[in-house]
Parts: C-alpha cells; sequence; structure tokens
C-alpha cells in the first residue's frame, strides 16, 4: 500500500505595510492682485508747418496776468502787436511799448500757437487782443496798482509799426533721433527766406536734425538792407 506523503503547511503572506496617512496641504496663499499702470497720455507735438493751432505751444508757463488785472507791457515786450481779435492774422491795430497800461477783460485764448487776453488801454480805452509771452519772454506783466476801469472812447492812433523779428526754438539741445520746433514772427519787412528757401512772415517748421545743425532765417528790410538771425541746435 502506497504510504501518504504529508502536504506542507503554506507559507502565510506577510501583511501589508499599512499606507502613510496623508496630510493635508496647506491652501495657498493667494496672489497679490496686479494694479495695471496707468495708461501714459502722449505728450501733443506742434503742427509742423505752421504755428496755427488749437494749442498755446509757443507761451510761456504760468500766465503772467489773469482777468481784471491791469496789467503794463514788460521791458521784453517793445513793440507788442495789438490786434482787432485773437489771431495772427487778424488786423494789426498798432503796436505798444514798454510801460503801457491796459486792463485784462477776458481770456485766455489759445490762438496760432499762443496764449491771448483781450485788453482795453488805459490811456485811449481802444479795446483789442495781444499774445501775453513766446518761449523765451513775457510781453506783459500784472501791474502793482489797479486804477479805476477805463471808459471807453474814441480810439486814436498808436505807434506806427515798426519792424519785429523772432526766430526761436522750442529747444536748443536734444538727443539723436528727436525733433526740434523752429518758429518765426516777422512784420512791416519786404521778404523772409528760412534755410534760403521764401517763405511768409508767420510760420514754422519742425526739424529733426541727425548731427548738430545752424539754422537761417534771412529777411530782406523795407529799405532793402538785410539781416540774417540763426539758431544752431545741438545733437547729444
Amino acid at each position: 500500500a502506497a504510504i501518504a506523503t504529508a502536504v506542507p503547511s503554506p507559507t502565510p503572506y506577510p501583511s501589508p505595510t499599512p499606507m502613510p496617512t496623508l496630510t493635508s496641504y496647506r491652501s495657498p496663499t493667494p496672489l497679490p492682485t496686479w494694479t495695471p499702470y496707468p495708461t501714459m497720455t502722449p505728450i501733443p507735438t506742434a503742427t509742423p508747418g505752421s504755428p496755427a493751432g488749437t494749442g498755446c505751444q509757443y507761451a510761456r508757463n504760468p500766465q503772467p496776468v489773469n482777468v481784471n488785472d491791469m496789467a503794463a507791457v514788460t521791458l521784453q515786450g517793445v513793440a507788442v502787436r495789438f490786434r482787432s481779435a485773437a489771431s495772427l492774422n487778424a488786423t494789426l491795430l498798432g503796436e505798444l511799448n514798454t510801460g503801457i497800461r491796459m486792463r485784462v477783460l477776458s481770456g485766455p485764448f489759445c490762438a496760432d500757437g499762443y496764449r491771448w487776453w483781450q485788453v482795453q488801454l488805459e490811456a485811449t480805452g481802444q479795446i483789442g487782443f495781444l499774445a501775453d509771452s513766446n518761449l523765451t519772454d513775457y510781453w506783459i506783466e500784472r501791474a502793482t496798482i489797479i486804477p479805476t476801469p477805463v471808459v471807453s472812447s474814441t480810439p486814436t492812433p498808436l505807434v506806427t509799426p515798426v519792424e519785429y523779428i523772432s526766430f526761436v526754438a522750442d529747444r536748443y539741445t536734444i538727443n539723436a533721433g528727436e525733433c526740434v520746433i523752429i518758429q518765426w514772427d516777422v512784420e512791416n519787412i519786404q521778404a523772409v527766406y528760412y534755410q534760403g528757401v521764401g517763405v511768409t512772415g508767420h510760420d514754422s517748421r519742425r526739424e529733426c536734425p541727425a548731427s548738430t545743425t545752424v539754422y537761417t532765417l534771412r529777411v530782406i528790410r523795407r529799405d532793402s538792407s538785410e539781416v540774417t538771425r540763426t539758431i544752431q541746435i545741438i545733437v547729444n
């Protein structure tokens, strides 16, 4: 008879190692809210070829007078043009010399690149308009004594118009790639030439020199003599 062989007892599987308990993650700290930068307002540029426009880009800041002030022509304001309206093309009523006093009636008005005021002359009562400054000088300023308001009367002739020449730039030193506005204002002459080309008496040009450059304004006077004004633009 066969002898039974004992069946070996099975080796038990090892107990599984328990998984580690999951530690809950901390909620992430929210990122700060991004504040957008404000939109940059572009700097207005002068209209090339002419000072015409609605801005006061050729006036100095701040303004030298206010409405109801008594004002007077400054030492720099010799022969300030006195016109029928706030425009370089308005009728020229005369020219006002240093010390002439006036009351400011209204304004300011921006026209042809200048800041204009309506004024009434103390001596004659005549009403008209004048610009108060250019990029370098003030032509009128507030007077120290305010007399009784002027009573309107019949206008009397003013100073006989005389020759006037202004040749300026909004900047005289620039970096490479930048531009400048060169402007001239000439009256009571025969002819005027900018860089050798005939131009009107009230005009401007936008120039973008690559290197330091001299610009020339040649004026032919009424007596046929000549006068030359120059501006040097330095390019860094």
